[in-house]
């Protein structure tokens, strides 16, 4: 798998010669992120609230862009409704609150700290639905994967910008992932399940296509949850289902 995952490397990095950087395609935007609770596939990491700085960074391409830990690169096939997405994600974990809000250190399940690999194909409409199809490779901890199949449907408008472009998009979606045994019990504990779903997410969510690529929504409600009798009893489940609000705001500096 770390070979396919060089593969792609190598494939992509042809469209990222010297004269596809610019020092106009330049950016640097600054932030903030409230989470109501940390929760990664369904299950809950931190019971607390988060509230953080968040910053990103274009790197003289477009398509290249650093944001927090992770490296991402979009490489947009035929025409833009189709485009995959190449995301290396250096602090995977999400289990590492920046400080404690409710439970403290040793009330804690903590994993071991690990980074993974993602693949993500989008298919994007006209009217901004899209379906995203995800393949992440867990590069440090426990060597497993996940794979995630995830869709966004818009409701309406809110306003428009003068690009054309919506300022406010609310919509819903729904996502359905699974992993397989070194993932399930790396995130879910002992007892958790060979490859087999593992948790279902849906909800609200508003998109600002006209600032921010509607891959990062500006507002969000979730509702998650396990599935799979041996996943909820896996041994760090505590809750098995629950609500997580996302608040995503920030300003381009440069």
């Amino acid at each position: 798998m770390r070979i396919l995952i060089l593969w792609l490397l190598l494939s992509f990095s042809f469209s990222l010669q010297a004269t596809a950087f610019s020092k106009k395609d330049f950016q640097f935007a600054v932030g903030g992120q409230y989470q109501s609770i940390l929760q990664k596939r369904g299950i809950v990491t931190y019971k607390g609230y988060q509230v953080l700085p968040i910053y990103s960074i274009q790197l003289w391409n477009p398509n290249l862009l650093v944001a927090g830990s992770s490296l991402y690169y979009t490489h947009i096939l035929v025409n833009p409704k189709h485009r995959f997405r190449l995301r290396l994600n250096l602090d995977s974990t999400l289990d590492r609150p920046l400080y404690y809000t409710s439970e403290k250190e040793n009330e804690r399940i903590r994993r071991e700290e690990t980074s993974e690999f993602d693949i993500f194909y989008e298919w994007r409409r006209s009217n901004d639905d899209h379906i995203r199809l995800q393949f992440s490779q867990d590069l440090v901890a426990h060597n497993g994967f996940y794979t995630e199949l995830y869709f966004h449907k818009k409701l309406f408008n809110l306003l428009m910008a003068k690009n054309n472009k919506a300022l406010l998009q609310p919509g819903v979606f729904a996502a359905l992932g699974g992993g397989n045994k070194n993932h399930n019990e790396y995130l879910y504990g002992v007892g958790a399940s060979h490859y087999s779903l593992t948790n279902l997410q849906y909800g609200f969510a508003v998109t600002s296509p006209s600032a921010i690529d509607v891959f990062w929504p500006t507002f969000k409600i979730t509702r998650f949850e396990l599935l799979g009798e041996e996943n909820r009893r896996a041994s760090y489940v505590r809750e098995r289902e629950g609500w997580q609000v996302e608040l995503l705001f920030a300003f381009r500096v440069l």
